[in-house]
């Protein structure tokens, strides 16, 4: 199946200054560092790691709202590039963002059904009466009555705002939707409802969508895919079952294994720490950016920058032991 949106090498720096004694340096901050990645109509990848890595800026870049500083992002075969004009509104149509804070993605002065209708006047489509028809039937999709539609942000509760949001993006029928930790903020009962209402929504319309979370169990629940990036860079990828089940990365066991499990003994889980905090993205380590916090680290891994190699169908890893272990085993099976 062609895919909807493709990412090649996608590049994101940040000049900084650095100030060292009396001498100011300027140096550059990679917050995305050459990502190449595809999402068909109807698939859900989810986008993992610590914070700070990146997931967000590369969500900004993959919809426009940001430009690249090197690398390429085409949406249905067109450029998508962050310039304020006629193309990138026509492509925003297609291309919606649910923000990780309700409240503060709402506008607290207007009441919710204004702003839920806002996009179609912004957009021009349909006339008066069709704009209210496409409003009212998107609210209440998402389980928002018509006793709720003139109240402001600050008279619903945090799910409730979440839906507001999200009605907003689906009023204009998108075909990509990119949800940044959508469900962070909601208690567990709330985060459970608005998880089914995206699967729904998405299987009803055959969105894609790109779903970043810290929460591993809901990764697991919603998405197809998975990709977990570190310090700018993805550095493992594949069917969400399998990485999530059968990590290869030494960083992805180790975020698994911060998961809790409520069935699980004390005893039975073993819980991987990892050493030291995350290097600056200012001063990333040579050869893979890991190693300094790596349990299984050699010298190799100092050396040399390990790219994305697949070890399995559909399933790549960005790590010379893994990598390497893995071809050996292929080898020994012929």
């Amino acid at each position: 199946m062609t895919a909807l949106l493709t990412a090649t090498d996608v590049t994101r720096v940040y000049p900084v200054k650095t100030t060292q004694s009396w001498l100011t340096k300027r140096r550059s901050l990679r917050a995305v560092d050459q990502i190449s990645l595809e999402l068909r109509a109807g698939q859900t990848l989810g986008l993992v790691g610590e914070s700070g890595c990146g997931k967000s800026t590369l969500a900004r870049m993959l919809i426009g709202l940001i430009p690249t500083t090197t690398g390429e992002v085409s949406f249905d075969g067109k450029p998508v590039n962050a310039e304020r004009n006629a193309a990138w509104r026509a492509l925003r149509r297609d291309m919606q963002m649910v923000y990780q804070d309700p409240l503060g993605a709402l506008d607290r002065r207007l009441p919710i059904y204004q702003q839920v209708r806002e996009p179609l006047v912004i957009q021009g489509i349909g006339s008066r009466e069709e704009q209210h028809t496409a409003t009212e039937e998107v609210l209440t999709s998402v389980g928002i009555g018509s006793d709720l539609f003139p109240r402001f942000p600050h008279e619903l509760s945090g799910g409730q705002r979440q839906r507001v949001v999200m009605a907003r993006a689906l009023v204009l029928k998108p075909r990509l939707l990119v949800c940044d930790e959508p469900v962070s903020a909601l208690d567990l009962s709330i985060q459970a409802q608005v998880i089914n209402l995206l699967s729904t929504l998405q299987k009803e319309r055959q969105l894609a969508m790109l779903f970043i979370s810290h929460d591993l169990r809901v990764v697991r629940h919603i998405c197809d895919d998975v990709a977990v990036m570190y310090l700018g860079k993805i550095i493992e990828q594949g069917p969400a079952a399998q990485v999530l089940s059968k990590p290869a990365h030494p960083y992805t066991e180790a975020l698994i294994s911060a998961v809790s499990h409520p069935k699980a003994s004390q005893t039975s889980r073993k819980r991987i720490l990892l050493r030291g905090e995350p290097p600056s993205p200012i001063d990333v380590p040579t050869g893979c950016a890991f190693h300094p916090r790596c349990p299984i680290a050699v010298a190799q891994c100092q050396a040399q920058t390990p790219y994305l190699t697949h070890i399995d169908t559909g399933h790549t890893v960005a790590c010379h032991l893994r990598a390497s272990l893995n071809h050996q085993q292929v080898v020994n099976a012929c």
